[in-house]
């Protein structure tokens, strides 16, 4: 599938994606994640947000969509791996991971998007968390409040320039 092909999928409601092969993952490399501090660019419930993520928990207000929260597998042994290599990886006992608020499994899928014909993105799917967390400046339902973390409104009469250095694993950072 194209990117073409995926954003139309997306556009139209469909859940496409491809089995996950943690090898032709497109990840990046250790030290490069982490570093940059957005807070001082957001709305301050947005800063709130990025800051305490839990003060967005709510109860929810429709039924939470199907956990397909997989078993350990060699395939998901893998991408732990390659995660940990890239230095994102965080593992936690699971009574220390966060619930919702009275209780829910929260835990997301992960599953691939093809970014080129050697390399795929890896997309985490947060419906779950998103249904029990409060939405604040603009954020729907499908995107976490992380996506908007890259969206810097500006004046009318401001520019903003970018470099574009590391935009091939943005998402990662």
């Amino acid at each position: 599938m194209g990117r073409d092909d995926y954003e139309g999928a997306v556009g139209a409601g469909e859940r496409r994606g491809i089995p996950l092969d943690p090898t032709r993952l497109s990840l990046p490399e250790a030290g490069v994640t982490g570093r940059l501090d957005l807070s001082p660019f957001l709305s301050p419930p947005l800063r709130r947000a990025y800051r305490e993520p839990s003060s967005l928990m709510r109860h929810p207000k429709e039924e939470l969509p199907a956990s397909f929260a997989g078993k350990y597998s060699p395939t998901w042994g893998l991408l732990l791996e390659r995660l940990d290599e890239s230095e994102i990886l965080q593992l936690a006992p699971g009574p220390a991971v966060p619930r919702g608020p009275t209780g829910e499994d929260l835990r997301a899928s992960v599953f691939a998007v093809r970014k080129d014909d050697d390399t795929d993105r890896s997309i985490l799917n947060r419906q779950r968390r998103n249904a029990v967390e409060e939405r604040v400046d603009g954020v729907t339902a499908t995107f976490p409040h992380g996506s908007l973390v890259g969206e810097i409104s500006l004046r009318p009469d401001e520019k903003l320039r970018v470099s574009a250095d590391d935009l091939p694993d943005y998402y990662h950072t």
